[in-house]
């Protein structure tokens, strides 16, 4: 543990393991007692092999900084392979595997929490419910890789209103019900490089829950497969400003639900839908007690979805423009 404005390192080449005990942290920067103008540096160049309920793999209080250089292997549950409410940045070449359910690997709280997962370095999770970088406070960025691979796993989440996730690289989700990026309050940003979602009811961008955040796809590429959702707004918005939507096989790129939620296409879109995937779901207003048919006329005729002649699709062969129930 590093205190007050303490350094402490773990060298390459060796390791810190404590995979039974519950809220064990592997290394600390400062004494989590609030700001005291002191900087602590907790730097891991070797080895952190974490487990337990509650544990965190190393742990960044407000004023203080965390590096990681090495590896980060949590198998804990409930936990976090790093929890921050100072500076952390895990740098290119580093590692955050995380093998324990419902667990997180970069957590970012606090006013000043600042995140960084840099270029060439991973955040990798293999468990059910597992989380690559969620975000209550402050601002983390993403300029690496994210693969996240069980079900309903999740690459970016924002819970908390002055939350700020930015996506620069990638994130790739696969399984049953996982979701690429999830603003639940707050603010994401797919600022380029890609956000996918693989799997049966897996969602590549969505904003949701109690009250529902924001996502501003401004670059790069939101990508659906083998029956997921590119874009589902529940509650909150969704803007879209430059990204690109691919939608494969099986797949749906727009969905909102009588929630409140808002799909904007603020700026030029093009969406590409692959063979057999489908552009728009509709979902009824209201169970009616006729049922009626009315002629397609085009996507202007879909309402809920705002500035719809900034969107252009790409439809292959057997792919379809809308689906209603």
């Amino acid at each position: 543990q590093a205190g007050h404005d303490g350094k402490v390192t773990l060298a390459s080449g060796k390791k810190i393991t404590s995979t039974t005990a519950n809220e064990f942290y592997g290394m600390t920067a400062g004494n989590f007692a609030g700001a005291d103008a002191k900087k602590a540096i907790a730097k891991n160049n070797g080895e952190l092999n974490i487990g337990g309920n509650k544990s965190l793999g190393m742990a960044i209080d407000v004023d203080d900084e965390g590096i990681n250089n090495g590896k980060i292997n949590f198998s804990g549950t409930s936990g976090a392979g790093v929890y921050n409410t100072g500076t952390f940045t895990s740098n290119s070449g580093s590692e955050i595997n995380i093998s324990g359910q419902s667990s997180v690997g970069a957590f970012n709280s606090g006013t000043n929490g600042n995140l960084t997962i840099a270029n060439g370095a991973k955040i990798q999770g293999t468990a059910d419910d597992t989380t690559g970088i969620y975000g209550t406070d402050g601002t983390a960025t993403n300029n690496g890789t994210i693969t996240m691979t069980a079900n309903s796993v999740k690459g970016l989440v924002t819970g908390g209103a002055n939350a700020k996730v930015i996506n620069n690289k990638t994130v790739t989700v696969t399984g049953k019900g996982a979701v690429g990026a999830a603003s639940l309050e707050g603010t994401i940003t797919a600022a380029a490089g890609s956000i996918t979602a693989d799997g049966t009811s897996g969602i590549a961008l969505y904003t949701g829950g109690t009250v529902g955040g924001t996502i501003n796809a401004n670059g790069g590429t939101i990508d659906a497969k083998n029956g997921a959702i590119n874009v589902f707004a529940d509650k909150g918005t969704i803007n879209l400003n430059g990204a690109t939507i691919n939608t494969g096989a099986n797949s749906l790129a727009f969905i909102k639900s009588s929630n409140g939620g808002i799909v904007d296409f603020k700026s030029a879109t093009t969406a590409n839908i692959a063979t057999d995937g489908t552009g728009f779901y509709i979902p009824p207003a209201s169970t009616p007690t006729t049922v009626t048919y009315t002629p397609f006329t085009g996507i202007g005729s879909i309402s809920g979805f705002n500035n719809l002649s900034n969107l252009t699709l790409n439809m292959f062969k057997n792919s379809n423009v809308a689906v209603a129930s």
